[in-house]
């Protein structure tokens, strides 16, 4: 059986300099999890490469850019389609953030601390893998 309705999404743990990850807090008008938090990032474009979007994305809605960026997991969910979740680790070039219309407020954390936010079990798990 073909899967038709397919959704791939790239995101982002960007560290600081102090080993730090940047969350962002959703927009209190967002559909999907209103002032929730969550990593840079977002759906991949048609024809675009993920490597590519995780980084437009990171810039589009902090204003970062990151170095070596790199996919450290691959996970998949179905909602009311089949999402592919690439996860990405790299370092901030900056951290002036400059946040989007999408988001809040954003936040610079230790790893392990991101059991304090409203953020979905798969970030929380992969944020703890990388405060080891």
């Amino acid at each position: 059986m073909a899967i038709i309705n397919v959704r791939l999404l790239a995101k982002i743990f960007v560290f600081n300099e102090k080993g730090e990850i940047l969350l962002l807090q959703r927009s209190r008008s967002d559909n999907r999890r209103p002032l929730g938090w969550d990593l840079p990032g977002g759906n991949v474009e048609y024809n675009e490469d993920p490597n590519e979007a995780v980084l437009r994305e990171l810039m589009e809605e902090a204003g970062l850019q990151a170095h070596e960026s790199q996919v450290f997991y691959v996970g998949t969910e179905t909602e009311d389609h089949y999402i592919v979740t690439l996860l990405y680790k790299g370092s901030a070039a900056t951290t002036d953030v400059l946040l989007s219309h999408e988001h809040e407020q954003f936040r610079w954390i230790k790893p392990a601390d991101i059991v304090n936010f409203d953020m979905p079990e798969k970030y929380v798990k992969s944020a703890l893998l990388l405060a080891v």
